[in-house]
């Protein structure tokens, strides 16, 4: 294993820093920086400056790599330790962290293109295509989204997503106007029941055209049909089948229609076609 003074040596010269630079980053001389690197050590608590100043860590300084469990706890204790309404916002930056990695080397991710320099931009888009997945990140004013796929079987994306009859049942009902308005209306309500009248009120939908398309939308698991007995009379009422899916489809429907032509991170190390047979 690599010294110290080796991989300080090294780690200086892959962040494209001199002595001298390296020496003003953390206060010091260009002589102390010199004698770090043939046989010295710097004081202990120099070392927080040293490892951020070559963005990389203090293990990393004296040649010690992490397990990939030490790795996820530290993970876990950065995002368990905040306020819920901030949690998001966190796993966001690390998965922008984790997608610029793709592009780098044992150096580390420059401290410079943390997910700030990006997110006020209008449209920041990002995307890796690999032989065993991929993985998408998009950073805008409007939403932010992070999609990791992984071909975990090897058996290929085109004989797990391709050929359902079921795709064509969903995509005619996103294509009819009246069933995309019931659709966001019924997830826009809150988990109380309602009818098919009350639809016709809130949306102008007829509540006959609600009835034809209410089994279409139970089949896909869109909402749920109950049935209640009331005062000797039996009726149908509704509830939305909250399903989160629903955002990223729709998000990425919008990539598919207005397909990014600039990328700010970008990688294709993908030697097949996405849907080749595995």
């Amino acid at each position: 294993m690599a010294s110290f003074n080796e991989n300080l040596a090294r780690l200086r010269k892959e962040a494209g820093l001199t002595q001298e630079a390296l020496a003003q980053a953390v206060n010091v001389s260009p002589q102390a920086v010199s004698k770090w690197e043939s046989s010295g050590m710097p004081d202990t608590a120099l070392l927080p400056a040293i490892a951020d100043a070559l963005n990389t860590s203090i293990d990393h300084l004296f040649g010690r790599n992490p397990a990939a469990g030490d790795v996820e706890q530290a993970i876990g204790r950065d995002i368990g330790r905040l306020p819920h309404g901030e949690r998001l916002s966190r796993a966001m930056a690390l998965r922008w962290a984790l997608q610029r990695a793709f592009m780098c080397g044992t150096g580390g991710i420059r401290t410079e293109d943390n997910i700030d320099a990006y997110q006020g931009a209008k449209y920041s888009y990002s995307q890796v295509t690999r032989d065993d997945g991929l993985s998408l990140v998009g950073l805008s004013q409007r939403l932010n989204y992070a999609f990791l796929a992984q071909d975990g079987s090897g058996r290929g994306f085109a004989e797990q997503l391709g050929g359902s009859e079921q795709y064509a049942e969903l995509f005619a009902l996103l294509a009819n106007a009246e069933a995309r308005k019931l659709i966001f209306f019924l997830h826009a309500r809150d988990d109380n029941p309602f009818t098919a009248a009350f639809i016709e009120k809130q949306t102008g939908i007829p509540a006959a055209r609600v009835q034809e398309l209410v089994p279409q939308l139970d089949r896909m698991k869109l909402v749920i049909v109950q049935s209640l007995l009331l005062d000797d009379k039996r009726i149908e009422v509704y509830r939305a089948w909250a399903n989160p899916a629903l955002i990223p489809m729709l998000m990425f429907a919008q990539e598919i229609i207005d397909r990014p032509h600039w990328f700010c991170y970008q990688t294709n190390d993908r030697t097949k076609p996405l849907f080749a047979e595995a």
